[in-house]
């Protein structure tokens, strides 16, 4: 019978430097038999939360410093499915997310997960406040032309406006 790794608390049998296999390859990839790989086992969701956000200013925004969507908002992985956090923080503390509502991020930062920064508000809402194509679009208030887009000289079809001068 082969003795026991010489790590503490190990009762596999040795494989190669006194060490079972399991250590000697943390030791071969890591440079330390000992390694913790995953030092969040054991905590609940919320308790492995909090490490990944920068709450240094409580008034400026709380960046969220793990991992991050394409877009830039912040990206936190509960039992295999992946969440927005700044939606987990406004839960958290704040309370659930009224059916039918968004988050708008007030600072303009997507990446904050302050609730103090965050407003639960209508898509529409959302996007008007926002700098693409459907806020410039609302924004307008004459067509290229010139001529003002009113109750009068307006007239929408298929989810734009045209106007009834310049079709004439």
């Amino acid at each position: 019978m082969r003795p026991h790794c010489s790590i503490p608390d190990c009762e596999a049998p040795t494989a190669v430097r006194s060490w079972c296999k399991k250590h000697y390859l943390r030791w071969l990839r890591h440079g330390d038999p000992i390694i913790t790989l995953n030092p969040g086992r054991g905590l609940s969701w919320t308790e492995r939360f909090w490490p990944k956000v920068d709450r240094s200013e409580q008034t400026r925004c709380w960046p969220w410093l793990a991992a991050k969507t394409g877009w830039g908002y912040g990206s936190f992985d509960i039992k295999g499915r992946d969440y927005k956090a700044h939606r987990i923080a406004y839960e958290l503390l704040i309370g659930p997310i009224p059916e039918g509502l968004t988050l708008d991020h007030l600072c303009r930062n997507r990446a904050c997960v302050n609730p103090a920064h965050l407003e639960a508000v209508s898509m529409r809402t959302n996007l008007l406040r926002g700098v693409g194509p459907p806020a410039q679009n609302a924004a307008k208030t004459h067509c290229p032309a010139g001529h003002p887009y009113d109750l009068f000289n307006t007239r929408s079809y298929h989810g734009k406006r045209h106007c009834r001068t310049c079709s004439r």
